[in-house]
């Protein structure tokens, strides 16, 4: 039987960001950082609004600004990234 090639991995960076220096995180509301770190930290939507104390539509739209800002699509690379500035510890 012939084994399959392994697969890129797809959430991780795109290759447009692995070489960034990390600018972008400055671009962010103190709050959007606060949410940020907790979603790199793998906190859900439940829990950063209680957290944070604010609704969950809150949190949404701190999210969609963080990820649009950042130029990124998902959590994973959020987490990604945030390891690579040396916010969030592996």
């Amino acid at each position: 039987m012939q084994e399959e090639p392994d697969k890129p991995p797809t959430d991780v960076l795109p290759p447009e960001l692995e070489d960034t220096d990390l600018d972008r995180w400055p671009e962010l509301s103190e709050r959007e950082v606060e949410v940020a770190e907790l979603l790199a930290r793998g906190a859900n939507g439940h829990e950063i609004s209680l957290a944070l104390g604010i609704n969950i539509k809150t949190y949404s739209t701190h999210r969609g600004h963080i990820m649009k800002k950042l130029g990124i699509k998902n959590a994973v690379q959020l987490a990604h990234m945030a390891t690579k500035r040396g916010t969030v510890f592996p």
